[in-house]
């Protein structure tokens, strides 16, 4: 599908009961484009079905030029499903240049089938960044579940990023959060990064709730830092709650995470 790389106002306007069933890109915009800007808009009580990528807003978020960004869009309550990329706004985020996403919240639902041997990513917000994209994500907040399967070991489960996968990305997260209710998957955290080796990531003032599952798998933030490995990311004030231990592949801690 054509990608919209316009500007879309809601002027604070509500869209409600948005259903939408989709092979693949699933959302109310299939991909946002270049420059592409999104702002001032509800999506109440969504029922969002989509192939690889989904998400209530839009499937993908694409341009290699800065300028993209969605603020103030909101989703207040529904299902949003998808496989292998799922967000609770944006299913993926690639290609270079900057792509902002402010002030956004998400209150719903977020189930993500992977087909046999493939991984599945999914994000409170986004589901899944890659291809040397630089991403920032402040003010936003997600509430919900988060359920994620695959046929592999990677299930990528994130309150508010569910894995950058490929090498040159630039992920930013300020003033965030995320409560999870319920989750399940391989490697549960606020997001996940892998392929690192070329990539980095700044976290200041975010915040995990787990409401009912009180343990991480891999690391609330990224799995290498427990490991050691934090050269290329800067944490700054960030707390966990009513999270009792955090388990990587070698090493569990077991420790009061809460501020």
């Amino acid at each position: 599908p054509r990608a919209f790389s316009g500007e879309f106002d809601g002027n604070n306007f509500i869209i409600k009961n948005l259903t939408i069933s989709a092979d693949a890109f699933g959302g109310l915009f299939a991909r946002l484009g270049q420059a592409a800007i999104v702002k001032n808009l509800t999506l109440e009580n969504v029922s969002i079905s989509g192939g690889n990528p989904t998400g209530a807003l839009a499937g993908v978020m694409i341009g290699a030029s800065s300028g993209a960004a969605i603020e103030n869009v909101h989703v207040v309550g529904g299902t949003i499903s998808g496989k292998i990329q799922t967000g609770g706004l944006i299913g993926r985020c690639n290609e270079a240049g900057l792509k902002t996403i402010k002030n956004c919240s998400v209150i719903a639902d977020i189930a993500c089938v992977a087909p046999s041997g493939v991984y599945s990513a999914s994000g409170g917000i986004v589901g899944c960044m890659e291809n040397g994209t630089n991403l920032l994500l402040q003010d936003c907040t997600f509430t919900g579940n988060i359920h994620g399967s695959g046929g592999t070991n990677n299930d990528f489960i994130g309150g508010i990023l569910g894995n950058a996968r490929a090498n040159n990305t630039e992920l930013t997260v300020l003033s965030c959060s995320a409560n999870i209710g319920s989750a399940s998957g391989t490697r549960i955290g606020l997001y996940e990064i892998n392929n690192v080796a070329t990539s980095t990531a700044t976290v200041e003032n975010s915040i995990l709730y787990l409401s009912t599952d009180n343990k991480l798998i891999a690391n609330p933030l990224v799995n290498t830092v427990i490991a050691g490995e934090a050269q290329y990311i800067t944490l700054t004030d960030y707390s966990f709650h009513n999270i009792s231990s955090v388990t990587t592949s070698d090493i569990t801690y077991t420790r009061d995470f809460a501020a």
